[in-house]
């Protein structure tokens, strides 16, 4: 029979053991050729761990068994050994893996008319402002983001005064975030005063409620033009996020500046962003599954957060963009399993957030670290205008 091998590796989760001390949840992975039933003695640093491992009934195979390890907060000589086997041990550097902050932020794209008649989809986000609302009532740590200041507008006209009241009330306590811009746009065909009229609306309302207007976020919309992080600047907008699709624009996938974010994206005339580019729009129920459970996230958040786990990401934060494909129902917004999920893991730390409120953590611990970017993100979707080029020329005629 071939020997047992053994192999231990860290996991992303921490947890607190019964005296409060905080825990690492590691996985012990025996490769076998015969059924094996014995007690496994885990030795990191100072911590041993004795507990079964059993193989069932089967012949060979491959199984995964799960240690609390005291967290060593460095790396230490670890050995695994097999009490029925004196050949079957393994000796190892343990190296704890990083204690994460992933800042989700909740929202939902509008896709003005891609799924439905306009005014439906209209009402349909009007019905998301009311949940959201709801939401950071009843989950005091919730938050909400909404994809864009049209939505807002439409809301203070299509809701009576109660409703609209309670709206204003979350965006200024800072619970509910509205980016700067009034649509997702082109940026490539836009000209310059319309990149500036567009985000207008935000700077008035926000200023009304006393909350700066520091942010704004293309989502779907794969790219932008080199004069968008200039004219952001200009007007006081300090942070940029972009989720993009790659549909026919795989800007993302061939530079990966999803995990080159963040980075201060600065414009020809040096005005600078601090920018994060994400792959998606709906990363909490990609990762956590809809509706969002402990499964999905023990699943797939280490593979969200493996490319972050280098030596050259200074951060112990990530942002997670998005919670549904866009014109959704909100559907609960995930407030639940965020909330159920704190008490149960202390790492990773599921923080529902704005958008700002992830980049204030960064600028404000790691900001002066980050690299500066130049250059033009293209102007993929651009050519799609050709599709409509009479009323755009119509529309740029008005403007005139």
């Amino acid at each position: 029979a071939q020997p047992i091998t053994m192999e231990v590796n860290p996991t992303v989760f921490y947890v607190r053991g019964k005296n409060s001390e905080l825990e690492e949840l590691a996985e012990l992975r025996v490769r076998y050729s015969h059924p094996v039933h014995a007690d496994a003695t885990l030795l990191v640093g100072d911590t041993e761990v004795v507990a079964p491992v059993s193989t069932g009934k089967d012949e060979f195979g491959e199984r995964v068994f799960e240690f609390r390890v005291t967290d060593p907060g460095k790396a230490v000589a670890g050995t695994v050994k097999l009490a029925s086997d004196p050949e079957a041990q393994s000796h190892f550097t343990y190296v704890p893996k990083r204690k994460w902050k992933v800042f989700a932020a909740p929202h939902i794209h509008y896709d003005v008319g891609f799924t439905d008649y306009r005014d439906n989809v209209r009402e349909l986000k009007n019905r998301e402002i009311d949940e959201a609302v709801a939401l950071v009532q009843e989950y005091p740590d919730y938050r909400y983001n909404l994809d864009m200041s049209y939505m807002a507008e439409n809301y203070l006209t299509d809701r009576t005064q109660k409703p609209v009241s309670e709206f204003k009330e979350a965006v200024k306590n800072r619970k509910i975030a509205v980016p700067s811009q009034w649509l997702n746009i082109l940026t490539g065909v836009t000209n310059l005063e319309g990149l500036y009229r567009v985000n207008e609306f935000s700077e008035d309302f926000l200023t009304e409620l006393g909350v700066p207007n520091e942010y704004a976020n293309l989502t779907d919309v794969p790219s932008a033009s080199w004069v968008w992080p200039s004219v952001l600047n200009s007007i006081g907008v300090r942070y940029y996020a972009n989720a993009a699709n790659q549909e026919r624009a795989p800007l993302v996938l061939y530079s990966h500046l999803n995990f080159r974010s963040p980075f201060y994206w600065e414009g020809q005339d040096g005005g600078r962003v601090l920018t994060w580019l994400s792959k998606a729009y709906l990363q909490m129920s990609e990762v956590f599954g809809k509706p969002a459970n402990f499964q999905s996230a023990r699943d797939s958040l280490p593979l969200f957060l493996e490319p972050y786990e280098r030596k050259d990401y200074a951060p112990d934060a990530v942002l997670m963009f998005g919670w549904l494909v866009e014109n959704m129902d909100l559907a609960g917004g995930g407030a639940k399993f965020l909330e159920q999920w704190q008490s149960r893991y202390v790492y990773p730390e599921l923080i529902p957030c704005r958008f700002p409120d992830f980049f204030h953590y960064l600028e404000n611990r790691w900001g002066k670290t980050f690299p500066v970017l130049r250059g033009d993100g293209g102007a993929y979707w651009e050519d799609g205008v050709a599709s409509t080029a009479k009323w755009t020329a119509m529309v740029r005629r008005d403007q005139e």
